[in-house]
């Protein structure tokens, strides 16, 4: 709340104080409660003894490799929000300085911000397709991009620099062989460092989002092997299924105290 354009902001304060005080006598009258956040677990657990960590993470499904064309552009791809918080204007920016490299855009470009994006001279570097229906993302953007762009804020719902793992995108370029190029938030540094696909970088610093754009176009078989591996890794422990069993313990713990 404290960071919520919507809200004026001289009442972001005591809108965050009231519903602090709301939350607490609510969660004590639960019968069970899911947190998709490790803080807000931590928050909660004291007020609700039944309750568990359950991310969002992607059904697996064995989706098919890349098929780049080997005399195609090299295309960086996002899609989903286009909003400030994912900094598309510094990903543009970066990508215009590395020649061949492209930026494939998708999702709803309007407002304020997609103007100023439009209006940006690195805009030259974007093939932006729209809004695209998520069945059909394997086929028009992931099978033919060489990595994922995932440069997210430092937002409050990230805790500033310690991120978050109930971000869909992260895993789902993974879970579709792409290697990354995310934000250097500590809890996907975790995953990276350990599953080997992709790299991390300051989302702010043009200089190093345009170096991971080189490395991944000058180490094409590299790349592609953080793809298999980040792939590999949604298969065995990224998945709905590894989470959702906290969210099953929940409702049988909730079911036994039923009769």
């Amino acid at each position: 709340m404290l960071a919520k354009a919507w809200i004026p902001k001289p009442l972001r304060g005591a809108a965050s104080a009231v519903y602090t005080v709301f939350e607490r006598y609510i969660c004590k009258r639960l019968d069970g409660y899911i947190a998709c956040y490790h803080w807000t677990k931590e928050r909660i657990e004291n007020w609700v003894p039944n309750n568990a960590l359950v991310f969002n993470f992607p059904e697996w499904q064995p989706n098919g490799a890349q098929n780049v064309p080997a005399d195609g552009p090299r295309y960086f791809c996002y899609a989903g929000g286009i909003s400030a918080q994912w900094l598309h204007e510094n990903v543009i920016r970066a990508i215009s300085t590395v020649p061949g490299a492209r930026y494939l855009l998708a999702g709803n470009l309007s407002g304020p911000y997609g103007d100023r994006l439009q209006a940006m001279p690195e805009w030259k570097s974007v093939d932006f397709v729209g809004r695209i229906g998520q069945n059909e993302l394997p086929e028009k953007m992931y099978s033919k991009s060489v990595a994922g762009m995932c440069l997210l804020d430092y937002i409050p719902q990230c805790k500033g620099t310690v991120g978050n793992l109930s971000n869909t995108k992260f895993f789902e370029y993974m879970l579709n062989g792409l290697p990354l190029i995310c934000t250097d938030f500590d809890l996907w540094k975790e995953v990276i460092d350990a599953e080997h696909c992709g790299i991390c970088v300051n989302p702010h610093n043009i200089e190093e989002i345009s170096g991971a754009i080189r490395w991944i176009l000058d180490h094409p078989e590299e790349a592609k092997q953080m793809g298999r591996r980040g792939n590999a890794a949604v298969k065995e422990k990224y998945n709905w299924a590894a989470t959702a069993k906290g969210l099953f313990q929940v409702y049988e713990a909730i079911e036994k105290t039923m009769g």
